[in-house]
C-alpha cells in the first residue's frame, strides 16, 4: 500500500488445484489461492478473471459466484 496499490486483477481459471495445474502446467494453485486471501486480509480490492473454456471450467461458473458471497473477491467472468 505505501507504492499506492490498492487493487489487483488476478487470473484464476479454476477453484481445483489439479485443473489449474493442468491449465496452467505449474504446481502453484495453494500459492495463487493463498496470496488472494493474504491480500483480502490486507484490504486490497482483488478483482479475479476467470475465463470460461467450454468442457474444462465451464462447470464452475457457479462456485466462483459463490465465492463471492463467503470472500470479499470480485470476479470478471469472460
Amino acid at each position: 500500500m505505501s507504492a499506492g496499490v490498492h487493487s489487483l486483477n488476478i487470473s484464476l481459471d479454476t477453484l481445483q488445484p489439479e485443473k489449474f495445474n493442468l491449465i496452467t502446467r505449474r504446481n502453484q494453485f495453494q500459492q495463487v489461492y493463498d496470496n488472494i486471501q493474504l491480500l483480502l486480509k490486507r484490504n486490497f480490492h482483488v478483482k479475479v478473471n476467470m475465463v470460461v473454456m467450454k468442457g474444462l471450467n465451464d462447470s464452475e461458473i457457479n462456485d466462483f459466484v459463490e465465492w463471492t458471497k463467503e470472500q470479499p473477491v470480485h470476479v470478471r467472468i469472460y
